[in-house]
């Protein structure tokens, strides 16, 4: 499983696209711009590719003609703000006259600046860089907030749910449980982690929980949501379908995806410096029942891994 944790510190470029059906244009911009190492530049001459374009090299500006044959410049600012991905780059339209009129439909289509082409050098790269400046603190805001979200909600050694978005989610599955659907809960504790931490150190320790997780969340796929609930006990919730499938009834196919994690695991040892490490864990599940809340469930998953540990550990318990 690939985690995709939001990174606040990506360094930003300037990348500019120039869309204009004239070449004589893209190769004056081109030469404005050759002496700006920071900046990199991208032409496109076809108004019909500009968006599949812009999508891939990802401009920090977009500098474009009002008259294309092809296609409305107008037109092609519409498209522009109407791309999910685009919709805040900043757009400086270009254009052979200054008519007061189309400048403010322009405007109101949502370009950012208006230049009637071209301009002195000097003024075309103080926009660029105003410009592009502007979306790149924008970006940068966006990926701390999300940075700041993504910490709130997941174990950072992990990337798993923590504790209270974890226990979240899960009342939301029980509220949102169908009919014809099974909610099962899983309490998952390694088993004797406190030995690896004292024999081997708090690294192996924490090398040990990032080899369980890999484990847990490969055994449970697309089903089920997997959350670390403090130290080495981990939690599981999966909605289940009722109607008997090729893995059987809710049951039997709960079962089964437990046994294999647990096999699994005890058949992956972790190789941790010169040391191989056998680890295994002791599972609790159970099922939710109509009308109780998930810290009752839980509590009976709880004793379940009690059950799987007085039993000789390396166990999964029903309750």
């Amino acid at each position: 499983v690939v985690h995709v944790t939001p990174d606040a510190n990506t360094v930003h470029r300037i990348v500019v696209l120039l869309i204009d059906d004239q070449r004589i244009i893209g190769e004056s911009l081109r030469q404005m711009l050759q002496n700006e190492s920071d900046i990199q530049f991208h032409f496109c001459q076809d108004p019909m590719k500009a968006i599949e374009i812009a999508l891939e090299i990802r401009p920090t500006v977009i500098l474009q003609d009002l008259v294309m044959p092809e296609l409305d410049g107008l037109e092609l600012v519409r498209r522009f703000r109407a791309q999910q991905d685009l919709d805040k780059v900043p757009l400086i339209v270009l254009s052979g006259t200054e008519v007061a009129e189309v400048k403010a439909e322009a405007f109101a289509l949502g370009a950012n600046d208006y230049m009637v082409k071209l301009p002195n050098a000097l003024e075309v790269i103080a926009r660029i860089r105003y410009h592009s400046q502007g979306y790149i603190n924008l970006l940068e805001r966006e990926a701390a907030m999300a940075r700041v979200t993504w910490l709130a909600e997941h174990d950072p050694l992990t990337a798993c749910l923590n504790r209270r978005t974890w226990h979240e989610g899960l009342d939301e599955a029980i509220v949102t449980l169908a009919l014809d659907e099974a909610l099962l809960l899983a309490i998952c504790d390694i088993d004797l982690f406190k030995k690896v931490n004292d024999t081997y150190g708090h690294q192996c320790g924490d090398d040990a929980i990032q080899h369980v997780v890999a484990i847990l969340e490969k055994g449970i796929g697309g089903l089920g949501q997997l959350g670390r609930l403090g130290g080495e006990e981990f939690g599981i919730f999966m909605v289940l379908s009722k109607i008997t499938s090729e893995a059987g009834d809710p049951v039997t196919e709960a079962d089964k995806i437990f046994e294999h994690i647990r096999k699994e695991l005890e058949n992956s040892p972790l190789s941790w410096n010169e040391h191989v490490l056998t680890l295994t864990m002791s599972f609790g599940i159970t099922f939710h029942r109509a009308g109780e809340n998930g810290e009752s469930a839980l509590s009976r998953a709880d004793a379940g891994v009690y059950q799987a540990k007085d039993g000789g550990r390396n166990q999964v318990a029903r309750m």
